[in-house]
Formats: structure tokens, sequence, C-alpha cells
């Protein structure tokens, strides 16, 4: 699907195996291939030129959004295996005096919780949330008092 975004993006083979790296030959058959496997011609090809169907302008939005969603989704699984576990922490109103003292016991009895504050607009009109986290977020153990 890589390959045919950049030939959609270059609609010339060169250009796109030049960004690719794999010989010219290799993309051709690797679109070919896809076509097959789609049942649709996803190109119309001409000795010089490369241009999209309708099928392949639909296909290019859909591949480009799942090629797009893959990168994040790679992303997101180096961030959960390399970083600790994070705080998001927002107060909203001082009238708030004890959400600081237990983020601070928070921080306190578990170190490796990263913290970072955020300031809410005061038009939100939203319930407040003095503190943003998911279950998987805190780590184990004894509830701040």
């Amino acid at each position: 699907m890589r390959y045919f975004v950049t030939l959609a993006e270059e609609l010339r083979f060169g250009r796109a195996a030049a960004r690719e790296h794999p010989v010219q030959s290799a993309l051709s058959q690797q679109i070919q291939r896809l076509e097959r496997e789609l049942d649709v011609r996803l190109l119309d090809r001409s000795i010089h030129h490369v241009d999209l169907t309708p099928a392949g302008a639909a296909f290019l939005i859909e591949t480009q959004q799942i090629l797009d969603h893959v990168g994040r989704s790679a992303h997101a699984a180096r961030n959960a295996a390399t970083s600790v576990p994070a705080l998001c922490e927002g107060i909203i109103d001082a009238g708030y005096d004890t959400v600081p003292q237990i983020l601070r016991e928070l921080q306190d009895n578990h170190p490796d919780i990263t913290k970072s504050k955020q300031a809410a607009p005061s038009s939100t009109g939203g319930w407040p949330t003095a503190a943003r986290t998911s279950p998987s977020d805190v780590p184990p153990g004894p509830r701040p008092r």
C-alpha cells in the first residue's frame, strides 16, 4: 500500500521507485499484485505517465488514512514500551485546596510518574477536572490520604 501511495503522489514509476528504493519492475509488480488482489484497476498507465482511476483515487484516500494510523499505532507501542506512566494535572480553581496535596503525596509515593500542568480555559462550562489519568497510568500501591 505504501508503494501505491508513493506512486499516486509521484505519478511516475521511476520517481516512485527512487523514493521507495525497489527496482522499478518490482514496484510495478507490487502494484499489479495489489490490483489483482482488489480486483479493480487503480491506475491508468501509459509509457510516460500514470493517472489514478476513480477507484484509485478512492483507494488512495483510505490507504493514506490506514498508513497514518499504522504510524500512530507504532508510535504508541514504542512509547508504551519505553516511557514511564504520566499524570496530567490541571487545576481549574484555587478553591480545590486538597488536590495539590493529593498530587504531591502521589508524586512522593510514586516518583516514576511524570507530571505536567495544563491550564484549563475558564469558559469550559464543563465539570471541573483536577487530575486526569487512566487506571493503567497509576502504579498499584497505597492511595494518598
